[in-house]
């Protein structure tokens, strides 16, 4: 009798056990093969990633440009300015001032794009260039921010030997060799000399002087002296008599 009733019971437990064993069995090999189709997922990807880092490293290194310091070109604002290129062999840069206009544009030429007579601004100003390769594209922008300003130098003319003098508001002087110095201010580069409106001399100035002894003949003559700093240029001018 026990047998009879513990033998459906124990069927249906090992139906039970075997259904969940099937149901078991299938949810492991959906596991496994949902495993191996990420695998295969990140396999695929690796080299994508690989891909984009290694683009990532080469964009930092890639075309760059740097605008370097604006160079006096002439008297008052007007300066030459270099924008230095690397990456790029062929193409040309833009040159513009924020909020201003256009410079103008340059081709590339051993590196560097050259601009010249750029008239800026007194003040701060920002330069900004953009790089583009020989296929016009955009390779690369810098900017610099720099301040335009000029100060009139010290310019001024004496007579050391023998000395000038003063009658009726005139500078008279002897006649034969005399000895003129220019003291410049500090920043000056060069000083040039002019007699009436002939070139006699430049030099560069020493300790902010220059001086040369010229054998002066009689009658009127105009002393002109330059004085050139990389920003701007004083200038004297002395008329006398010699006698």
């Amino acid at each position: 009798m026990t047998s009879r009733l513990l033998a459906p019971l124990l069927c249906a437990v090992i139906a039970c056990s075997c259904a969940d064993s099937a149901v078991k069995g299938d949810a492991t090999v959906d596991v496994a093969r949902a495993a191996d189709a990420a695998a295969d997922a990140a396999d695929d990807s690796a080299p994508d990633l690989a891909a984009d880092l290694a683009w990532g490293e080469g964009s930092d290194a890639g075309p760059t440009c740097s605008i370097g310091q604006p160079v006096p070109a002439a008297v008052g604002f007007v300066f030459n300015v270099t924008v230095s290129v690397s990456g790029v062999a062929a193409g040309d840069v833009a040159l513009e001032i924020a909020g201003g206009a256009a410079v103008g544009i340059q081709p590339i030429a051993a590196g560097a794009a050259q601009f010249a007579n750029v008239t800026l601004q007194p003040g701060t100003v920002t330069l900004e260039a953009t790089v583009r390769d020989a296929a016009q594209q955009q390779a690369a922008v810098c900017t610099l921010t720099t301040t335009a300003e000029t100060s009139i130098p010290i310019c001024n003319v004496s007579f050391l030997n023998p000395p000038l003098s003063i009658r009726g508001g005139n500078a008279y002087l002897p006649n034969g060799p005399a000895t003129l110095e220019v003291t410049a201010g500090t920043l000056v580069h060069t000083i040039e000399l002019y007699l009436d409106s002939q070139l006699y001399s430049s030099a560069a100035p020493v300790n902010g002087k220059a001086q040369w002894t010229i054998n002066f003949t009689p009658g009127p003559v105009t002393i002109r002296a330059l004085c050139y700093d990389p920003m701007a240029t004083g200038v004297l001018t002395m008329p006398i008599i010699v006698e």
